[in-house]
């Protein structure tokens, strides 16, 4: 509302969500591995980095959606008995991270 120009909402933003009404349950859009089980030249070159997903959220209650949180997950290391992970996900959040936070994507 506040701003005239298409700049504002074709920009995503890094933000500490502390005002927001969560509508419905985050859902997982994309996943990377890493390492890749890539090894030759060629099928480094074939990996396609492309992303494009199609989600559908129920949403129970109205109300006016002004954007999407994007958050991430990641496990850093996993041993099978063990793991550590990092995340903005709210609920796996990583206590005490100051430094990431979830990206807000706004609509038109």
């Amino acid at each position: 509302k506040h701003f005239k120009d298409l700049a504002h909402f074709e920009t995503q933003y890094v933000v500490k969500v502390h005002n927001a009404y969560p509508m419905c349950a985050p859902q997982p859009c994309f996943v990377f591995t890493h390492p890749s089980d890539a090894r030759t030249v060629a099928e480094i070159g074939a990996i396609d980095n492309s992303r494009v997903a199609q989600l559908s959220f129920d949403v129970p209650l109205g109300g006016e959606l002004h954007g999407f949180i994007g958050y991430f997950h990641s496990t850093l290391w996993d041993d099978g008995s063990e793991a550590v992970h990092i995340s903005t996900e709210p609920s796996t959040e990583s206590v005490g991270m100051f430094s990431w936070f979830p990206l807000f994507i706004p609509l038109r």
